[in-house]
């Protein structure tokens, strides 16, 4: 628009210049000079709008940053706190209440504040622990007799055992037992699982032995066999067993054991947690109901070897059997 409006004043001047001479030039060299300054002036005043709106931009940054500051600040110690970097974190916590004492988060820095000296010193317990038991190996490694799985199902071990029987389906005064072959043992125990689950499927348990090099090998699972019936009859199928029925009692007591060969050394008795054994019915099998590895699932076995530093990080030590 302003283009076309040079181009009609130019016109205007050459009119001019034809019907007046002289004094029509210089009134053309006028407004040309007039037209030169206004551009310059428009340029000088977009060079000044362009700065104006950059410091306009510069100074909502400078107001966005300070307002979301506390909050970026606490998720960065969130983050830190998170992973485990507690000695990092500790620090930041004293320099956000200075600078932001009244943020909404303040009482949870403070609350962090205070824990954190203690999670700190836990952090370094549990670090000293894992060096001693990488130093030891797995024959210092500490058991834990009850754990509970990551579906709440809760498992508590007796004693374990190894011996030439495993027994197990206990009824009045007798038991069923499987008897190992020559130059093998059964490594067995009882235990008991509690679940709020009408249906829990039970954790895997496995036995492994250690070699001259201090990993875990020979990795085998342990079978899951009821403990005991109420009598023959439910053993038989045809009574109820309340129990030996989750939809009936939150506990069960199971006996488990494992055939391996017969050798001198650590047995490590261990688990991951991960439920894989489930309860199956087949009505002409003695007792009917049992359980067996869910097919669904993968199957459960470990690596064919395990360092000490790879068992800490995964499993947990239930008992720990020298022969």
């Amino acid at each position: 628009m302003r283009n076309y409006f040079i181009y009609f004043i130019l016109a205007m001047s050459l009119c001019l210049i034809g019907c007046e001479g002289p004094q029509a030039k210089q009134e053309l060299e006028r407004l040309r000079a007039e037209i030169t300054q206004k551009d310059e002036q428009i340029v000088m005043l977009g060079k000044r709008l362009a700065t104006t709106e950059e410091e306009l931009a510069k100074a909502q940054k400078l107001i966005k940053d300070t307002l979301e500051a506390p909050e970026k600040r606490f998720q960065e110690i969130q983050a830190h706190i998170e992973a485990g970097h507690y000695d990092q974190a500790m620090p930041l916590l004293s320099n956000y209440l200075s600078e932001f004492p009244s943020s909404r988060h303040a009482t949870s820095v403070k609350e962090l504040q205070r824990k954190l000296p203690q999670l700190i010193a836990d952090q370094k317990k549990a670090a000293e622990e894992k060096a001693r038991i990488l130093r030891e190996g797995f024959k210092t490694i500490k058991v834990q007799s009850t754990f509970t799985c990551p579906n709440n199902t809760k498992i508590h071990c007796k004693k374990f055992q190894s011996g030439k029987k495993f027994i197990f389906d206990r009824r009045d005064s007798r038991y069923y037992y499987y008897t190992a072959d020559k130059n093998n043992i059964y490594i067995s125990a009882d235990i008991s699982v509690t679940s709020k689950d009408s249906n829990p499927l039970l954790p895997a348990i496995f036995v492994g032995k250690v070699n001259n090099e201090g990993k875990l090998t020979d990795i085998n699972i342990m079978q899951y066999m009821f403990y005991r019936w109420e009598s023959y009859a439910s053993y038989l199928g045809n009574e109820g067993d309340n129990g030996n029925d989750f939809s009936k009692t939150d506990t069960v007591l199971f006996s488990i054991g494992v055939e391996v060969q017969d050798k001198k050394g650590i047995y490590v008795i261990f688990t991951e947690g991960t439920p894989y054994f489930a309860r199956q019915y087949e009505q002409f099998k003695n007792p009917p109901v049992y359980y067996t590895l869910d097919p669904s699932q993968p199957f459960p076995i470990p690596e064919s070897s395990l360092s000490i530093e790879d068992f800490i990080a995964k499993y947990t030590a239930l008992a720990i059997i020298t022969r």
